[in-house]
């Protein structure tokens, strides 16, 4: 988690398989995600505005490192290798 700008980063994957990126070649905005939050990886960003509905002062106040959790896919950066997620939109 980097609580100083408000991010969770979340892993898809702890490798560059062909078959994970095949996987984000077909990835389109609006498809739910599960995964485990987790500190490195392939970086899926949560803006602090997308964890809940409600005000929340940090990350850590909705998620932990390690938590099961089910995202939205809301922007995809294949550029940069970035998923832009919402936990809000997924509950």
């Amino acid at each position: 988690m980097d609580l100083e700008e408000g991010r969770v980063r979340l892993s898809m994957a702890a490798t560059e398989s062909p078959e994970l990126w095949a996987f984000l070649k077909r990835l389109r905005a609006g498809r739910r995600l599960a995964g485990t939050v987790a500190a490195d990886g392939i970086e899926g960003l949560v803006h602090l505005s997308e964890l809940s509905a409600g005000a929340v002062e940090g990350p850590e106040d909705v998620v932990r490192v390690g938590e099961e959790i089910t995202v939205v896919v809301t922007v995809i950066d294949r550029e940069r290798r970035r998923l832009s997620l919402s936990l809000r939109a997924a509950t």
